[in-house]
């Protein structure tokens, strides 16, 4: 993957070379994820992000995920009340979906585009990307901030 990611992408090149290098157009750096094949970290140019920010080209090659994670895993006693957040926030949001891994606690909002068969012209990918993570970045705004304060015994209400 790491020879993928540092590849230069032209219009007709495979999307995870096309994502990653108008990513880095619109300033975001980007590091290959060696463990996870397509995926990827982000952080602004321009400084450290808030929270951990990952892009994820899926195998087929035709979706791209945006995850923004909260930084630390919700403890077992406090999983319950953060679900409920979740769910208020999914049935309030429209461009991103608040995710609860039961398993460990990790947090995350989850923003996809599914492109499919569609040829995209590289501007036309960039303005999709950018709306992507713009979506994807507002919802994690909101909605982490409102997690972490039921994680600190903050009311779900």
């Amino acid at each position: 993957m790491a020879d993928t990611v540092n590849g230069s992408a032209g219009a007709s090149g495979p999307l995870l070379d096309r994502v990653v290098s108008l990513l880095r157009s619109l300033e975001w750096v980007v590091d290959a994820d060696p463990d996870y094949p397509g995926g990827m970290h982000l952080s602004p140019s321009d400084g450290d992000a808030p929270w951990p920010l990952a892009v994820v080209v899926e195998d087929d090659g035709r979706r791209v995920v945006v995850y923004s994670v909260l930084p630390e895993d919700v403890p077992v006693e406090r999983r319950a009340d953060v679900l409920q957040v979740a769910n208020l926030a999914n049935l309030r949001l429209d461009t991103a979906t608040v995710d609860l891994d039961p398993d460990d606690g990790e947090v995350r909002v989850r923003s996809a585009l599914a492109i499919g068969e569609v040829d995209l012209h590289d501007d036309q990918l960039a303005g999709l990307l950018r709306e992507l993570l713009a979506g994807n970045l507002e919802a994690a705004s909101e909605w982490l901030d409102n997690v972490a304060a039921v994680v600190e015994g903050a009311g779900t209400s």
